[in-house]
């Protein structure tokens, strides 16, 4: 009897088994919290979604702007390139209000292109006009059609009203949806943690998936539906196996998602029927991480004093301790046998005033917002100098850049500031370092000194025997006059080159004067001696001079070198990429000092040689100087530059420029086209985590102060401001 009950049970449990679905994934990666990433194709949009989907480009398009507080486009080129993100090939109704420029005549010619098939042939004018066409099927390729807008002219801007844009359409207004369909906008959106794709519809998401990826949901639709799937990676697409809706039955979909670990792919879902499909609890398993794991914190066994010593402009390729082929460092060779290396130092931008912010509070400059030359650093975030004053840490600086003066926040926990003269910026170094001298001593306690040295920032004007040392035979000319050109000859560049190589040898002999005297006043092995510089600086490298105005190598690779107390680990050179913001909480753990919150690694452990990182660094830099907008990501080898102003300054071919700065450490081969999925993963990445950073900046009104004559004085000498 018992026996037959046991077997009664154990059918039933076995069909109910068969009956019930096991508990589903819980995705790492949801579609419906991160459908801002999306790349979002559909049959029907407007002008608003394509500006906000960022397809109005360079070089093709000006920025949108308003014409009476309406969204408008200009382009910019005789052949104007603008892609319709369309989900289906269905024949479609585009609906377009445009104009031509008034400086170009009463009528201009328009050729309206779908891919290499005539839609249109039109005359526009300076008023608007509005233009109904119908593409046909066989015009539209699968994933997306590209429409040309193919003018004769345009307009040129007058010689010297370089502010002025060319242009030549203006549109004004573009709306597309299908045949038969009210609808202009037919766009997936979110309804709570669910996802609802209209019809002819589709988004694609960009992941790095780790070993056994998969994608998971549930779909549900009022009327028989069709969900599709495609998994596309570097030089390859799958479509996935489609699932069939019955109406008003969830479905539960799994797509395994079978590539390499560590795989950069572009996964789309489609929804090509004529019902809506609602998806749940609908995402990702299986992500590969990026980042580095955190290390534990290692600590000194006492309390040294604390020596930043920062040269200004200071690319790392010109130091002979970092591979450079003549001797323009060599008191820093010698530093570098008794200290840690760092061959990877990534800067958090490419000039002065928010790199030595990212230094000295551990943020990057998308939350300290000291990005400006009116913006100073808000005394809302705690500095390394506060923290450590309330250590008990005496502080002072004697600085010589003008950039980061005391009235913008930069002296913020320093009791002792350039001995209290205004006048002091624009010292040479060897006075930075003489009066650096005179603060040690006059402290006996543990102390912070933060130098900061100007050689070799422009203007360049190196000592005779430096000049001699390294443009021997060349008549000597003033840099400044040279500097201030549009353009540089090739050969212009080699000798600023040369006159740059011979500052930072006198900066290297004043680094040599300032460590001599500690070594002879006993101090030397009781200090944390930290050696760096804020930003590179660029000679025609990718097109241009100076600094600020790019996200290239030459100028966000600066030098690292860490001498510990007693020497410690002398000579090591340590490869593992690091960035200013991880300088604060480094110190502040080796130290046993309460760190701030800041956005940096603590990488004790790492400089005392007890731990090394394991996983994917992830660094972020950007520049907003005079009109350069620029951001950058590196994650592992690959680093991605994204151009916001590439009118200006964009010399790598396009908005985006993505390199393998393992294979190609000059940048020099941009693969943004080549590597379109690993570009797109990474410009979704960098914008979140830009976003994410934003979030801690200061709100209300950006804090601003006031310019005055002297910094304007001071800001020429620079050779920032004409």
């Amino acid at each position: 009897m018992m026996r037959a009950v046991g077997a009664a049970l154990a059918v039933a449990a076995a069909v109910s088994g068969c009956r019930s679905e096991p508990p589903a994934p819980v995705p790492e990666y949801l579609f419906a919290q991160n459908l801002g990433e999306a790349e979002i194709r559909s049959d029907g949009f407007d002008l608003p979604f394509l500006i906000a989907s960022g397809v109005f480009r360079w070089p093709s398009w000006q920025d949108p702007a308003a014409d009476q507080g309406a969204p408008m486009v200009w382009s910019l080129t005789e052949d104007a390139a603008l892609p319709l993100p369309i989900a289906t090939a269905a024949p479609k109704v585009l609906t377009l209000r445009a104009r031509c420029h008034p400086e170009l005549g009463p009528r201009l010619p328009l050729r309206l292109t779908l891919g290499e098939r005539v839609v249109a042939q039109l005359e526009l004018t300076p008023v608007d006009q509005e233009i109904q066409l119908t593409l046909p099927t066989e015009a539209q390729p699968e994933g997306g059609s590209t429409l040309w807008f193919r003018v004769p002219r345009r307009f040129v801007p007058p010689p010297g009203e370089r502010d002025l844009q060319p242009a030549a359409v203006g549109i004004t207004r573009l709306d597309l949806s299908r045949v038969g369909s009210v609808a202009a906008r037919s766009l997936p959106a979110r309804e709570g943690e669910a996802l609802v794709l209209p019809p002819a519809s589709g988004l694609a998401y960009f992941l790095r998936l780790g070993p056994g990826a998969r994608a998971t949901l549930r779909a549900t639709a009022a009327r028989p539906a069709r969900l599709e799937a495609r998994l596309e990676t570097a030089g390859s697409a799958l479509d996935l196996p489609p699932r069939e809706l019955r109406p008003g039955v969830g479905t539960r979909v799994e797509w395994p998602l079978s590539v390499p670990a560590g795989s950069y792919t572009r996964l789309e879902i489609r929804n090509p029927g004529d019902a809506s499909v609602r998806l749940e609890a609908a995402g990702v398993v299986g992500l590969d991480p990026i980042g580095t794991r955190p290390l534990p914190s290692a600590r000194l066994g006492q309390r040294p004093s604390i020596v930043i010593f920062l040269t200004d402009t200071l690319r790392a390729d010109r130091l002979s301790s970092y591979g450079f082929e003549k001797p323009t460092s060599p008191h820093l060779d010698a530093l570098a046998r008794e200290a840690v290396v760092f061959e990877e130092m990534w800067a958090q931008s490419s000039w002065t005033r928010p790199t030595v912010a990212s230094l000295f509070t551990g943020l990057h400059p998308a939350t300290h917002g000291a990005v400006g030359f009116e913006r100073p650093l808000l005394g809302r975030f705690t500095t390394l100098a506060e923290a450590l004053k309330g250590a008990g840490y005496h502080t002072g600086a004697v600085v010589s850049n003008h950039v980061v003066h005391h009235r913008f926040g930069f002296a913020q926990g320093f009791e002792e500031w350039n001995e209290g003269e205004a006048k002091l910026y624009g010292l040479s170094a060897p006075e930075v370092v003489e009066r650096g001298l005179r603060f040690v001593d006059r402290t006996p306690g543990p102390f912070l000194l933060y130098l900061h040295t100007m050689e070799p920032h422009a203007t360049y004007e190196p000592s005779a025997e430096a000049y001699r040392r390294f443009a021997p035979g060349l008549p000597r000319r003033a840099s400044r006059p040279i500097l201030m050109q549009p353009t540089l000859s090739p050969e212009e560049a080699d000798y600023l080159d040369a006159l740059y190589q011979g500052e930072v040898w006198d900066n290297d002999r004043a680094l040599g004067t300032f460590l001599d005297g500690l070594r002879q006043r006993g101090r030397l092995d009781s200090t944390l001696f930290l050696f760096t510089a804020d930003h590179g600086e660029e000679f025609l490298d990718h097109g241009a001079k100076g600094h600020g105005q790019s996200l290239y190598r030459e100028l966000i690779r600066v030098p690292l070198v860490i001498r510990l107390p007693g020497s410690e680990r002398g000579g090591t050179r340590e490869p593992a990429p690091v960035a200013q913001v991880d300088v604060l909480p480094t110190l502040l753990a080796l130290l046993g000092v309460e760190a701030p919150r800041t956005e940096g690694r603590d990488l004790s452990a790492l400089w005392l040689g007890r731990a090394r990182p394991v996983g994917l660094p992830v660094f972020v830099s950007e520049t907003r100087f005079g009109k350069a907008e620029k951001q950058a990501l590196r994650v592992g080898d690959l680093k991605l530059i994204l151009n916001h102003d590439p009118r200006r300054y964009g010399q790598g071919g396009g908005p985006a420029e993505l390199y393998d700065v393992a294979r190609d450490p000059l940048e020099t081969r941009n693969l943004a086209t080549r590597e379109r999925v690993a570009a797109g993963w990474l410009e979704r990445r960098l914008r979140a985590l830009l976003e994410s950073l934003r979030r801690h900046a200061a709100k209300g009104p950006a804090e601003q102060v006031e310019i005055t004559e002297e910094d304007r004085e001071a800001l020429r000498a620079l050779g920032y401001v004409n």
